[in-house]
């Protein structure tokens, strides 16, 4: 995928002495894409797999480019991390967004965090 890097470690010291380790590492995927979350890596495992197979990101943008004849459409029931991540994909594939929308299992408290990445999105009620 383009942008693709494996994930930076940073050393925690003051972590590592209050657990009595020699040394405490964390992954920093903070900026995965840009986007503030790991999602994205899943997301475009499970994309592969529904669209592909492709070996390569090129490969995969390749195939979608073939169905130009049928429609695509990346649907998610959550605007939040996994939705962005989505939203991105399609974008990077070339998909257009859904042209109605479809309901998020979300209380309308704000804008959606996966507004202005592409999608069509809105809110549900809970039916329970």
């Amino acid at each position: 995928m383009p942008g693709y890097a494996a994930t930076p470690l940073i050393e925690v010291p003051a972590l590592a002495e209050l657990l009595g380790a020699g040394s405490v590492w964390v992954k920093d995927e903070s900026n995965r894409f840009g986007l503030p979350a790991f999602k994205v890596l899943g997301a475009s495992w499970a994309v592969n797999r529904a669209l592909g197979p492709a070996q390569t990101f090129d490969e995969l943008v390749s195939q979608v480019a073939g169905r130009a004849g049928r429609r695509i459409t990346l649907v998610t029931a959550t605007d939040g991390s996994h939705g962005r991540a989505l939203a991105y994909l399609a974008r990077a594939l070339g998909l257009r967004p859904s042209p109605g929308r479809w309901p998020l299992v979300r209380p309308s408290t704000g804008p959606a965090p996966a507004a202005g990445y592409g999608p069509s999105l809105s809110s549900a009620a809970r039916t329970r």
